[in-house]
């Protein structure tokens, strides 16, 4: 059987996109991302939790009290994403769902006394390991990667075709 990539023209093909700047950039950060985002998985293993466990107790610290739908949005997931996390995450003590009078569809997540502690004493090792995996970037070099970071799309087409008009117009 022969490859996908078997012809001369399917071959200058991959080449042109490897060559791609835009390419070459998207694999670099998601390379960097994946690579960081497992050193922190082992990190916080220590403390029982996930790196996806951890980002929720971080917004409900951060943001207070939300229900499952405003979490998964913070969060990029969706709400069928987030239910068995937040089962496991009611189970372990860290999370306390309640119901909302009226609605019996929504329930709000709050962090639980053990919650607050297990993020307490896992937050300065998610500082750490990200000051430890940037550590290679000068301040000025971070800034530039942030302002650069700030231009992509965030979900949010009105800021990202504002960035769109601001970068062409550069």
């Amino acid at each position: 059987m022969p490859s996908a990539l078997s012809t001369r023209g399917d071959r200058t093909a991959l080449a042109a996109i490897r060559a791609n700047p835009r390419v070459q950039v998207w694999a670099s950060l998601a390379h960097v991302y994946h690579h960081i985002a497992r050193r922190l998985d082992r990190a916080l293993s220590d403390d029982g939790l996930t790196l996806a466990q951890f980002e929720v107790l971080a917004r409900l610290h951060f943001d207070g009290v939300r229900s499952q739908s405003q979490l998964a949005e913070r969060l990029l997931v969706t709400k069928g994403n987030i239910s068995g996390l937040l089962t496991r995450m009611v189970r372990a003590g860290l999370v306390r769902r309640t119901g909302v009078a009226g609605d019996r569809r929504v329930h709000m997540l709050i962090l639980t006394r053990r919650g607050r502690a297990v993020f307490a004493r896992a937050l300065p090792k998610h500082v750490g390991m990200i000051e430890h995996a940037l550590a290679a970037l000068s301040s000025e070099e971070l800034t530039h990667l942030r302002r650069a970071l700030e231009k992509l799309p965030d979900g949010d087409p009105t800021r990202h075709d504002a960035a769109c008009r601001a970068s062409a117009q550069n």
